[in-house]
C-alpha cells in the first residue's frame, strides 16, 4: 500500500497534466461513428438493389457510406493518435520518476554506509570505555554519553536500511510499471498502423464499388454512371 501510494505521489504532476476526459471523449465519438457507417453499411445492398443500374442515386448511396467510413476511421485515428501521445507521456513521466528514485537510492545508499561505519567505531569505543569503566569508575558519565550516542547511531543506521529497502520497493514498481507502459505504447503503434491499412483499404472497397456500379451501369447502355475517384 505505501509503495502505490507513493507511486501515486511521484506520477500525480503528470497525471494531472493530462486531459483525462479527452480520451473518454474520443471513444464516445469513435462509437457514434461507427454506429452510423454501421447502420449505413448493412443497408447498402438491399438499397441499391432497389434501384435502376444508372440511377443517380446509386453512386449518391455507396458516397454516403463512404463518407460515413471516412469518418469513422477519421475518429479511430484522432483515437489513436491521442492515445499514443498519452503513453508516451507516461512512459517519459515513469522513465524521470525511475531516474529520480536511482539518484535518491544511491544518496541513501551512501547515507546508510556512512551511519553503519559511525555505528561500529562509536559501538568499538562504547566497548573500549565500558572496559576502561571496571578499573576507572569516574567514567560512568563519559560510558553513559557514548552509550546514548551509540543508540542514536544504531536507529540512524536501521532507519537508512529501512529507507534503503523501501526505495529499492519502489524503484522495482516503477520498473514494472515502466516495462507495463512500454508495452502500451507498442500495442497503440501496432494499431496505428493496423489503421492505416485498413483505412487504405476501405478506401479500395468503395473505390471498387462505385467502378462495379459503373461498369454495371455501362453494360445496360443507359449510359455511364460517374466514377468515383480514388482517395489518396
Amino acid at each position: 500500500m505505501r509503495i502505490a501510494c507513493s507511486l501515486l505521489l511521484i506520477l500525480a504532476p503528470a497525471a494531472f497534466a493530462q486531459q483525462p476526459g479527452r480520451l473518454a471523449t474520443l471513444q464516445e465519438n469513435v462509437e457514434q461513428k461507427t454506429t452510423a457507417w454501421d447502420s449505413l453499411a448493412k443497408t447498402l445492398e438491399s438499397r441499391l438493389a432497389r434501384m435502376l443500374p444508372c440511377d443517380a442515386r446509386v453512386r449518391t448511396a455507396i458516397e454516403d457510406v463512404s463518407a460515413a467510413s471516412d469518418a469513422r476511421l477519421n475518429a479511430l485515428a484522432q483515437y489513436w493518435q491521442t492515445a499514443a501521445v498519452q503513453a508516451h507521456a507516461d512512459v517519459q513521466s515513469v522513465a524521470k520518476a525511475l531516474a529520480d528514485q536511482d539518484a535518491a537510492a544511491r544518496e541513501i545508499d551512501s547515507s546508510r554506509a556512512e551511519a553503519e561505519q559511525q555505528r561500529i567505531a562509536v559501538e568499538a569505543q562504547l566497548a573500549d570505555l565500558t572496559e576502561s569503566l571496571r578499573a576507572r569508575p569516574q567514567l560512568s558519565d563519559a560510558q553513559k554519553s557514548l552509550a546514548s550516542i551509540a543508540e542514536q547511531s544504531r536507529q540512524r543506521a536501521a532507519g537508512a536500511e529501512q529507507e534503503s529497502a523501501r526505495r529499492a520497493a519502489l524503484a522495482s514498481a516503477l520498473r514494472d510499471l515502466q516495462t507495463a507502459l512500454i508495452a502500451r505504447e507498442k500495442a497503440i503503434q501496432t494499431e496505428m498502423a493496423a489503421l492505416t491499412v485498413e483505412t487504405a483499404r476501405w478506401g479500395d472497397y468503395y473505390a471498387a464499388r462505385i467502378a462495379r456500379a459503373h461498369t454495371e451501369c455501362s453494360i445496360t447502355n443507359q449510359g455511364p454512371a460517374r466514377p468515383l475517384k480514388k482517395k489518396q
